[in-house]
């Protein structure tokens, strides 16, 4: 628990990084994972359809927009400094635009202002840059990636 919130900034950081950590990692990605499973080459007018795998992304996003909201706007869920578990907020945004296109992510996204601000000032920090610019473009052989 200790890597998810530091033990300075109280219990509710070391709780909030527990439940987005859970939350992004177990739930979320279960869902995505549901949505290629059934229905590969999502488009927007998938996810704003009746799709139930959309539904269910977009159910687990308001979750995360209502914890990601409790915080100050210029703070990180475990307080002035990004833990893991907002690299977990940063890698399922990451997801859900993978899986659901640019397009598909934006619908989704819409209705979470305060996980988009919080993805945007993790995406501000120096080492995040830096480990981006050093990923691989494509992770797979599918041409879907490119």
């Amino acid at each position: 628990a200790a890597a998810v919130g530091r033990s300075g900034d109280g219990p509710h950081a070391m709780t909030r990084g527990l439940s987005v950590a859970q939350l992004c990692y177990e739930d979320l990605s279960v869902q995505l994972f549901m949505a290629v499973w059934e229905r590969p080459g999502k488009d927007a007018a998938f996810v704003r359809g009746s799709g139930r795998e959309g539904l269910n992304v977009a159910g687990k996003l308001l979750i995360l927009e209502n914890i990601t909201a409790s915080i100050s706007p210029c703070e990180f869920l475990g307080g002035e400094l990004p833990g893991i578990g907002d690299v977990f907020v940063l890698t399922a945004v990451d997801a859900v635009v993978y899986v659901f296109g640019e397009e598909g992510g934006k619908v989704l996204l819409e209705p979470c202002p305060a996980v988009c601000a919080l993805v945007r000032a993790l995406e501000a920090r120096p080492g995040i840059q830096a480990q981006r610019a050093r990923a691989p473009k494509r992770f797979t052989g599918y041409p879907d990636e490119e």
